[in-house]
């Protein structure tokens, strides 16, 4: 068969895939995913299974299972920070000066996990805060078979 090149166009995600797919804090969300990243590696180097975690933080094993499949729906910041605390975390919180005076403040959440995963650091930014710019790239990808 003939090979047919078929031009696909791709868009830059802008480093928050929860931004990308229209979720309504995404940055709270990014923010979140880093820290049950935390929370699932703490739990591998304990070697502590869902169920003792549970009991620890007074919930079920369940909601375990649905917080480390990434259903963070009815947990905070807060409270994903203290669950970090109790599997023998310490998770620090510094308060300082922006780096343009007058700008929006930030918040960064990171931790090894998340570095491993390549997310990098969550950045919450206050609304109204500039956003970068999409970039669109046309990438060309040759498949065999494809028909005209």
């Amino acid at each position: 068969m003939a090979k047919v090149t078929k031009t696909i166009e791709v868009t830059r995600g802008s480093g928050n895939v929860f931004a990308d797919l229209g979720f309504e804090n995404p940055e709270e969300e990014l923010a979140k995913a880093i820290l049950v990243l935390e929370i699932a590696r703490a739990l591998a180097e304990r070697r502590t299974t869902q169920a003792r975690l549970a009991e620890m933080i007074g919930t079920d094993q369940p909601s375990i299972s649905r917080l480390l499949r990434g259903r963070t729906g009815g947990y905070t910041i807060d409270r994903l920070a203290r669950i970090l605390t109790r599997l023998g975390k310490d998770v620090e919180i510094t308060v300082r000066p922006t780096r343009t005076k007058g700008s929006a403040g930030r918040v960064f959440v990171s931790g090894k996990a998340a570095r491993d995963a390549g997310i990098g650091d969550a950045r919450l930014v206050a609304k109204g805060a500039v956003k970068e710019p999409k970039a669109r790239y046309s990438v060309k990808a040759k498949r065999a078979g494809w028909k005209k």
